[in-house]
């Protein structure tokens, strides 16, 4: 069951991961105007009653969001409510963890989409010398039906409206602290990018590790959300045995035949796994160096 409200200006969807005891927290970030833009979609459990709703703010040009039934009518009479939003939680928003992958390598859960589907890898696979020229993520299991399948599940749940509150239930389920977005494919838009930080400032005992190739994406995302301290964007040098660009705070290199530049990966001398190494992750260490696989 759904019921919308939706003020006809543009608007970004984000959401609120719980519904319990949130309407002082969020009424004094209203007060405080600390968030951007948009609007919000807030599921319930099929136990919950439809009457309990999100909804969002816009004052002054930022967004704010808040909760409960109690509120609704005062802000809708005030002209600012963008939109309410109420959906039942059916089946597919019940799969959790299904959505994240296991990678035997990393201390952590990860996600991932098609590379199949990456906007700049996509160019360089066909450049012989790339990073992803003769992409893993592009061969082997990676082409079987039903994994194929799964990324064009997974491509969905990104782009679903509560994709911000299911995903941050996600990681509150798992027990690492360490989480890798993206260990194939690649962000595909400024939406997804700022739903990800979403996720990254609702998780703050979570360090986060983003890799990508498509740099003009995050800058523009950065343009309208700050990162905060427990993510790691890790922009990637394009060619094997290149620089990565000085000008982004944190990069990654590709190496075969070069010496490694800042932090030497130490997975090929430890049977492939991050072992005790977490340099990925830490914010302290400007490039870290893969070797070609």
């Amino acid at each position: 069951m759904r019921l919308k409200y939706e003020h006809p200006s543009p608007c970004r969807y984000i959401s609120t991961h719980d519904l319990h005891g949130l309407s002082v927290y969020y009424t004094s970030l209203i007060q405080q105007a600390q968030l951007r833009w948009a609007c919000v979609v807030v599921p319930c459990t099929l136990k919950q009653k439809p009457a309990v709703a999100g909804f969002c703010l816009s004052v002054a040009g930022r967004r704010t969001t808040t909760c409960g039934r109690r509120l609704l009518s005062k802000v809708a009479g005030s002209g600012l409510l963008l939109s309410v939003t109420w959906d039942r939680m059916g089946k597919d928003n019940k799969k959790g963890k299904a959505m994240l992958s296991n990678t035997s390598k990393m201390p952590g859960k990860s996600i991932s989409l098609s590379a199949w589907k990456c906007k700049t890898g996509d160019k360089l696979a066909k450049v012989k010398g790339s990073v992803c020229h003769d992409c893993y993520a592009r061969k082997g299991r990676y082409n079987m039906p039903n994994v194929t399948d799964k990324m064009e599940e997974r491509l969905k749940f990104f782009n679903a409206l509560d994709f911000v509150p299911r995903m941050v239930a996600m990681l509150n389920k798992t027990r690492s602290p360490y989480f890798r977005w993206f260990d194939s494919g690649d962000v595909q838009n400024v939406r997804m990018a700022l739903n990800i930080i979403d996720v990254v400032k609702a998780t703050p005992e979570k360090k986060h590790w983003i890799p990508t190739k498509e740099r003009k994406i995050w800058q523009e995302a950065l343009k309208l959300e700050t990162l905060p301290d427990n993510a790691v964007i890790r922009y990637s040098a394009t060619m094997i045995d290149d620089t990565p660009p000085q000008d982004w705070e944190h990069s990654s290199a590709v190496i075969k035949n070069a010496a490694p530049i800042g932090h030497e990966c130490p997975a090929p001398t430890q049977g492939g796994k991050c072992g005790k190494c977490r340099a990925c992750w830490s914010r302290d260490v400007k490039t870290v160096s893969y070797h070609k696989h």
